[in-house]
């Protein structure tokens, strides 16, 4: 079973914060200040009221002119009948007190069309009305102003923006608050349990040198324990105890009795020193190369990769992984797990990167490393994992330690790079 990571990041959050900068600089600062909407090939009746009376003007003088009816007819088809009656109306309205002249051609033009029965009664207005402005008296938008909206819409984005980012990194400081898991045990990693809990030394053997021809016996000739815990093979042995008393052996001293011959992987571990690891027999066969990078404010850090041999089939897999971050924010990195795990071996093989300032730290280099050999990282520092089937070596390609205290311990920026080698028979 493959390992799960929690590598994904918040894509949707990244697609909404696009799309607000979006709408918000292109409808309002480009929409709406540097370049806004435009009018064009509009219909004259659609027209502001002094620019539709100036087209009808031109138009009453052409046929006036020209006497030509049809083109005067196809000026105006695009002009629904009842509202040109209308217009043609207040329009003859308002020249009878400004421009006789001007209203006697639109007179004549309403004859012509027979507008005459359609145009509503408009009594003449009896006081003189000011003189509309033209559109070449309407001064227009000057620079400075439009330059001033963009301005107020830019600040307006850039405003959304922060908040956004705010908000992001309170969300942010808030997940990372939350207490992290531990290391996943060994069920959580895909391992099958370990079938040695309550078996006879025998049995255990048999076992090592390839599992049980013709299925599983029964531990210790006793009926299978359902109800033990999985984790209660991780237990610690207990070496110093008797074994079970036969018929008729009462009378044997502890010193003729002495103690069952157990595994090697089942013997008190003395944590005195580093696992010495057994030199490869025969040739190696590499399996595939892998490059993890680790960068600062990955708090929940962890990157796996699946171990395939040449037919694909699924062997184990490998990785690394910050299982314990410091700092106050818990999103900086002293330490780094880099881990092997193989199909055929119940036990992950696992050591410890550690900034050169945590490594001079005893403390902190006993809290970090906990049970596996810690190494302090250097550029081309090289180290080797081995399991029952797999050989991993690696190698430290970039090291970049962050701006701050402690000097040299707090990782920046972490590239290793991991060769997986089967060993051979």
């Amino acid at each position: 079973m493959a390992l799960k990571t929690d590598n994904e990041r918040p894509v949707r959050l990244w697609l909404l914060i696009a799309f607000v900068v979006g709408v918000l600089a292109g409808w309002w600062g480009i929409g709406w200040g540097l370049w806004p909407v435009t009018w064009n090939n509009a219909y004259p009746q659609d027209l502001r009221a002094a620019e539709r009376d100036h087209y009808l003007v031109m138009v009453a003088e052409s046929y006036a002119a020209t006497g030509n009816l049809p083109q005067a007819r196809e000026r105006l088809s695009v002009w629904p009948t009842e509202q040109l009656a209308k217009d043609m109306a207040t329009l003859k309205g308002h020249l009878t007190v400004e421009n006789a002249r001007q209203a006697g051609q639109v007179d004549q033009l309403i004859g012509a069309l027979g507008l005459a029965a359609k145009a509503p009664v408009i009594a003449a207005p009896t006081a003189t009305p000011q003189p509309r402005p033209t559109p070449s008296q309407q001064p227009g938008r000057p620079l400075w102003q439009s330059v001033c909206i963009a301005g107020v819409f830019v600040l307006l984005v850039l405003a959304g923006i922060v908040g956004v980012i705010w908000l992001w990194n309170r969300w942010r400081a808030s997940q990372m608050a939350q207490p992290r898991p531990a290391i996943p045990d060994a069920a959580a990693r895909g391992e099958r349990p370990r079938p040695l809990f309550g078996r006879t030394p025998t049995q255990i053997a048999e076992y090592e040198k390839g599992g049980w021809p013709g299925g599983e016996p029964a531990a210790g000739g006793l009926p299978p324990q359902e109800d033990a815990e999985p984790d209660a093979f991780d237990a610690e042995p207990l070496v110093g105890q008797r074994p079970a008393t036969m018929p008729g052996s009462e009378t044997l001293e502890e010193e003729e009795l002495g103690e069952p011959e157990l595994p090697s992987f089942m013997r008190r571990r003395e944590p005195a020193g580093p696992p010495v690891q057994p030199a490869p027999t025969g040739p190696l066969v590499r399996l595939g190369e892998y490059r993890a990078l680790f960068q600062m404010g990955e708090a929940d850090y962890d990157e796996a990769f699946d171990i395939t041999d040449s037919t694909g089939a699924y062997i184990g897999q490998c990785g690394l992984e910050l299982t314990d971050p410091v700092g106050r924010a818990h999103d900086q990195a002293a330490a780094l797990q880099v881990w092997l795990w193989d199909t055929n071996d119940p036990d992950t093989r696992v050591k410890v990167l550690m900034s050169e300032g945590a490594y001079r730290d005893t403390a902190m280099r006993d809290q970090l490393a906990g049970e596996h050999q810690a190494l302090q990282v250097k550029p081309g520092l090289t180290f080797e994992l081995e399991s029952h089937k797999l050989l991993l070596r690696g190698s430290v390609d970039k090291l970049e330690y962050a701006d701050q205290e402690p000097v040299n311990g707090i990782f920046a920026e972490l590239l290793v790079r991991l060769q997986v080698h089967r060993k051979g028979s």
